[in-house]
């Protein structure tokens, strides 16, 4: 598999996850959409777990010093980031029609500036969530359980 098709392969089901959260909730109501949505998250962010084999180095067989098992950890942490706002994206994203319908529709402004006006709304309310899986894969990579 490919780099290109393997960021796919995990970034799509996390955006998928972020709009099955909002199915879950009214006024949809469709709750079982909740845990498939966390079970989704769990499934995708499985890579960046502590005891899962190191992002940057080849192979099980390369020694790691102490720099650069810092360094991936802060891969780990910044993928983490990465994972959250693409959540995010979708979690925000597919609630966000009604901003789309009143800038437009209300404020008078074209459409391809109501569009842009949404997605920066969407991607900053997105950096909330990147901020919590941020914070969770930062605490997680510095107390291992052994």
């Amino acid at each position: 598999m490919n780099i290109t098709s393997s960021k796919i392969f995990t970034s799509l089901p996390l955006i998928i996850a972020g709009c099955l959260q909002t199915l879950s909730l009214a006024p949809f109501g469709y709750w079982i959409l909740g845990p498939l949505s966390i079970a989704l998250i769990l499934w995708a962010t499985k890579a960046l777990e502590p005891n899962a084999p190191d992002i940057k180095t080849p192979g099980p067989h390369t020694t790691e010093s102490n720099a650069s098992e810092k360094d991936n950890n802060n891969s780990k942490r910044q993928k983490g980031f990465l994972y959250g706002w693409l959540f995010g994206l979708g979690l925000f994203g597919s609630g966000a029609s009604w901003v789309y319908i009143s800038i437009n529709t209300y404020g008078n402004a074209p459409p391809p500036l109501a569009a842009a006006l949404t997605l920066f709304f969407v991607a900053g309310l997105a950096l909330f969530s990147a901020l919590v899986f941020w914070l969770y894969f930062k605490f997680k990579t510095n107390h291992r359980h052994t």
